[in-house]
């Protein structure tokens, strides 16, 4: 089963190139879309995309849903680089620990959780 953090990673990546190779900015995309320059950029980075969304993309760059979330997803999986592996959205492992070690604010004298 595909995890679902590497699919959006594998759809952010190829969002990006389609972009590009439209010789498209951030900006002019999101105008076409109707959505913010931010918005777009956290569908480039992998998050909430949404099949909808998915599909205006593909409208507006001109080009098949299959350029954006190809038929043969394993195989594009496998070459997404080492920062898309297990993780929050591309979080590097130690940082997914770190995120869930307790601060000193959050722990009493005893170094029970308040």
């Amino acid at each position: 089963m595909i995890e679902k953090h590497l699919f959006n990673a594998l759809v952010g990546r190829n969002l990006r190139r389609l972009r590009r190779s439209a010789d498209l900015t951030l900006d002019q995309l999101g105008s076409a879309l109707g959505v913010t320059l931010q918005q777009l950029h956290k569908h480039e980075q992998g998050r909430g995309v949404s099949l909808w969304r998915a599909v205006q993309i593909c409208r507006a760059l001109d080009v098949p849903l299959s350029e954006l979330v190809p038929s043969d997803v394993d195989a594009h999986l496998a070459n997404l680089p080492p920062k898309t592996k297990p993780g929050k959205q591309g979080t590097p492992a130690s940082a997914e620990r770190r995120l869930h070690e307790p601060t000193p604010s959050t722990e009493g004298r005893d170094g029970a959780r308040a």
